[in-house]
Order: C-alpha cells, then sequence, then structure tokens
C-alpha cells in the first residue's frame, strides 16, 4: 500500500476462524466514510453468518469507530460488550408520556 495509510485489517471470523482478511486504507485521513463501508461489510457479513473483526486498527480510525457506536469485534475482544456482529438493531420504545422529538 504505497503512498496510503493502513486504517485496519479486516477479518471475517466463523466458528472461531478466520476465513478471510484483507487490509483496508486509504490515501487521505480516516472519515465517515471508511466507517460507512465497514459497516456496510458488517453487514453482509452477518447476513452470510460471519462475524467481522477488526486488527492493527489506526488511533484515528478506533476513535471514530467509537463515536459512531459501531459495535464491530476489535483486536479480538468485543468492544463495550457487544456482540462482534458489527452493526446493532435497536429501536425506541414510543411512550405515551414521551415529549415528541
Amino acid at each position: 500500500m504505497a503512498g496510503r495509510d493502513r486504517w485496519c485489517t479486516v477479518e471475517l471470523v466463523r466458528a472461531g476462524r478466520v476465513r478471510a482478511r484483507c487490509t483496508i486504507g486509504g490515501a487521505d485521513p480516516v472519515d465517515l466514510a471508511a466507517i460507512e463501508a465497514i459497516a456496510r461489510m458488517a453487514l453482509a457479513a452477518r447476513r452470510l453468518g460471519y462475524a467481522l473483526r477488526l486488527t492493527a486498527v489506526a488511533p484515528e480510525l478506533h476513535e471514530l469507530l467509537d463515536l459512531a457506536g459501531l459495535g464491530v469485534e476489535v483486536q479480538g475482544e468485543a468492544e463495550l460488550a457487544e456482540q462482534p456482529i458489527g452493526l446493532e438493531r435497536g429501536e425506541e420504545e414510543a411512550h405515551l408520556r414521551d415529549a415528541p422529538a
């Protein structure tokens, strides 16, 4: 990756085994477009029955992942006790006493 910064290594994991691995990075600083790409990869991986794990994560990418709340497995441990699935599903429950947003 001459002339490019390495942001992380992405691994597809199933049944505890790494099934595929690639390194991602870019010539520009890491941004939210990279986070979106990782989220899309995580979603596609989950649909196929894989977990997405990131290793060798650059500090800038790690900060953006935390900011975005993306629950991917980073360096072998799930962030904030989340499942290493890449995306979180959630729905908010509306209550009659809640103020409209």
